[in-house]
């Protein structure tokens, strides 16, 4: 959904992910041929970053400009400043959280002109068109089909807020918790940090729209909460703080309504529940029959174990079930299954392709459109619940070989050796240069990736080396740790 920004933002966008992709210096009359745009614009919104995106420092120096990469923000502080300061989606946002307000408060609220406004609503409906909803006005609200208008903002939201925020007006966040407290020991639904802010924003915008006097189709879910409120005594003084401070009444048609995607017939709260499921719904019994042979054939093929077959299993068909329903398998602006996928393929080049095809034909099983986004979402769920999946894959790489050599005691190579082991653990082998005889010819035929030594070498042609002075600093660490990583790449290309 770029197309709602405005050209400038999107510039904006494209530059820092350039600088996010590249660990070299890059000249500003490179990065204006790749974007467009003149040098000078391309000074315009490094200033831009300098004055308002602290979180992105940007260095500059006779070589060009870089990104300096610091541990506590990234790329999402960026998308997250970007969707807090466009113009279309605070639009978005408000009517979204308000439904039915005039054009007059929105004037109000945006500091923009009546024409302002209705261009833009104009240019709004324009794109979003293709996903079935558009902006009414007058009053100002969102009709269209409900399923595609929750997804959308159920990914908007997950995007723009972290889970420390909470931007839904009108609903109170303590009883909205207790509500998804008392569903979760209701359906023993396993959830952790990371799953709980996807549960809960999911939960809030559903809550959102039926407290707005839109609904969702439900005829799916069997279970009639009606009959089942009276019996859980225990969560009633939770249902009346919960009804007090948001104005609701708890019962089947609410539950049905915030919860839908969790208590329908086709997702399985276990994996015991998911095979009873395959004996009488033939659909479902050829999916996970399918899949279940298609994760054996990559643990096959590739030589990999796979442990948690089970849980690998009910988290991909349940994945699959909730595409569209949840925001795990969307995005605004920043399309990590995508990003997470090729960072695969640059690392994993073989997996990458066997997993791709054998995701592609799963898609094809259950049904589902097959575009990329899609095939990258179902890889990522994948990848991340295979245990032990990303060391096993980086152990097949040829051990690096370094060698150390001391001019102090082979017993101080030995400790060198010891700290350079404890660090790299299992990616490394590390011998110890013990021979009495060393000159130039010598040093070109040792048969090592990298040379660690406690005194200057001289340049070798296809040797990499590292100087330590006695013990290894974590700066010395740190230049070890490029040079491997340089080592995988060069092997990876």
């Amino acid at each position: 959904m770029r197309r709602l920004l405005n050209q400038t933002e999107n510039r904006q966008l494209l530059l820092a992910e350039i600088l996010q992709d590249n660990e070299n210096w890059i000249t500003l009359f490179e990065l204006s041929k790749i974007l467009g745009c003149s040098v000078r614009v391309l000074k315009d919104d490094l200033a831009h970053f300098k004055n308002n995106i602290t979180e992105l420092p940007i260095e500059t120096s006779n070589n060009g400009i870089r990104l300096n990469k610091v541990n506590n923000t990234g790329l999402k502080s960026l998308y997250q400043y970007i969707l807090y300061h466009s113009t279309a989606y605070n639009l978005l946002e408000i009517i979204f959280l308000e439904d039915r307000i005039s054009v007059v408060s929105l004037i109000e609220r945006l500091y923009v002109s009546s024409s302002t406004i209705y261009r833009l609503i104009d240019q709004i409906n324009e794109i979003v068109e293709e996903r079935n909803f558009k902006i009414e006005t007058n009053p100002c609200r969102i009709v269209g089909s409900e399923s595609e208008i929750r997804y959308f903002f159920y990914n908007y939201f997950h995007e723009k807020y972290s889970g420390l925020e909470w931007p839904y007006i009108n609903l109170d966040e303590n009883g909205v918790d207790l509500f998804l407290k008392f569903f979760i020991d209701f359906s023993h639904m396993e959830t952790d940090f990371a799953y709980y802010n996807i549960f809960k924003t999911v939960s809030a915008v559903n809550l959102m729209r039926y407290k707005q006097g839109y609904f969702i189709d439900h005829s799916d879910i069997l279970i009639n909460f009606d009959e089942i409120i009276p019996d859980l005594s225990p969560y009633q003084e939770d249902f009346a703080y919960f009804e007090a401070n948001n104005h609701v009444k708890v019962n089947n048609t609410l539950i049905q309504q915030i919860f839908t995607p969790y208590i329908s017939e086709k997702f399985s709260l276990n994996y015991e529940r998911l095979i009873e499921k395959t004996k009488v719904q033939q659909d479902l019994s050829i999916e996970v029959t399918f899949l279940n042979d298609m994760l054996e054939n990559l643990s096959k093929t590739h030589q990999l174990s796979l442990k948690n077959k089970e849980t690998v299993l009910i988290n991909t068909i349940n994945a699959a079930y909730l595409e569209y329903k949840e925001p795990r398998s969307g995005y605004i602006l920043h399309n990590y299954n995508q990003e997470f996928a090729l960072k695969i393929k640059s690392e994993f080049p073989h997996f990458y392709e066997d997993l791709y095809q054998s995701t592609k034909n799963f898609r094809k099983i259950m049904k589902k459109p097959l575009t990329d986004d899609g095939i990258y979402f179902i890889m990522h769920i994948i990848f991340i619940f295979w245990e032990d999946l990303l060391p096993e894959l980086r152990r097949k790489f040829d051990k690096i070989k370094i060698l150390v050599i001391s001019d102090c005691h082979v017993s101080h190579s030995e400790t060198i050796k010891d700290v350079i082991e404890y660090e790299f653990n299992e990616q490394i082998v590390v011998d110890v240069y013990s021979e009495m005889k060393l000159d130039h010819d010598v040093l070109k035929q040792l048969p090592y990736d990298l040379i660690v030594a406690n005194f200057p070498l001289p340049a070798l042609e296809n040797q990499r080396t590292v100087y330590v002075e006695d013990l290894p600093t974590f700066f010395d660490l740190a230049k070890i740790r490029k040079q491997v990583d340089d080592i995988i790449l060069e092997r990876m290309t």
